[in-house]
């Protein structure tokens, strides 16, 4: 057996097929990111209650989300939003101002570990329109703490989201992104099976437990592979 010596793990599909094809590694393998589900706290949480968790920018899509909110306030819809992230947050909070929904939104900064616990237990619906990802944790939170999601077709987002808990959009469709939201701000019950299928497929594929057994096995395979070879 011929030992090869370009190799990698990584997080996602798409990037595997980038590993394989333009940088010709021929041992590539998907260990996507996980997390601690015993240190989520599962809710439904409050009605027409939105989260978006990340960097406030134009990268995440932090603008397209305050556009989409305005179009629903237009429309005399409900809700309330909380950002939590650091980033551009006054130039946010200036857009929210001429999008109408000051009242509406609030901006946190950064915030550690449990307080994003919180919001996104408190949430019903995390949305994460972004432009550009990897694998970001923040929608396994989200999943795991019971919100129902909303995020961009970019990344790895495609390949981590429940299909049965998420709605994706394109990345800068803002009307799409209004129209995900109204959806299910109408239909709360909707939002809450959502979370449901979140959690079960959170809870059987990206729990550290899950992960972890099998970077565990990955490794016990390499070892095997430099014992055949050392023979």
């Amino acid at each position: 057996m011929e030992r090869c010596s370009k190799s990698a793990a990584i997080v996602t599909n798409s990037w595997k097929c980038f590993f394989e094809n333009t940088l010709d590694l021929k041992n590539v393998v998907v260990i996507n990111n996980s997390i601690d589900c015993a240190k989520s706290n599962f809710k439904h949480g409050f009605p027409a209650s939105i989260a978006f968790v990340g960097r406030l920018g134009v990268r995440k899509g932090a603008y397209d989300l305050i556009k989409a909110l305005g179009m629903l306030q237009s429309k005399g819809m409900r809700f309330f939003c909380t950002f939590a992230g650091d980033g551009e947050i006054e130039k946010l909070q200036e857009a929210a101002k001429i999008a109408g929904v000051s009242q509406s939104t609030q901006f946190t900064g950064w915030l550690g570990e449990e307080k994003v616990q919180d919001i996104l237990s408190s949430s019903s619906i995390m949305v994460l329109p972004s432009y550009d990802e990897g694998f970001p944790v923040s929608i396994i939170e989200a999943m795991a703490a019971g919100n129902a999601v909303v995020s961009t077709c970019v990344g790895g987002i495609p390949e981590e989201v429940c299909r049965a808990g998420s709605v994706l959009i394109g990345p800068g469709d803002v009307s799409a992104l209004a129209c995900a939201l109204e959806e299910l701000l109408v239909d709360q019950d909707r939002a809450y099976q959502m979370a449901d299928a979140n959690q079960e497929y959170v809870l059987g594929k990206l729990d550290n437990k899950v992960v972890h057994t099998q970077l565990a096995n990955l490794y016990l395979r390499l070892l095997d592979d430099d014992a055949e070879q050392n023979t």
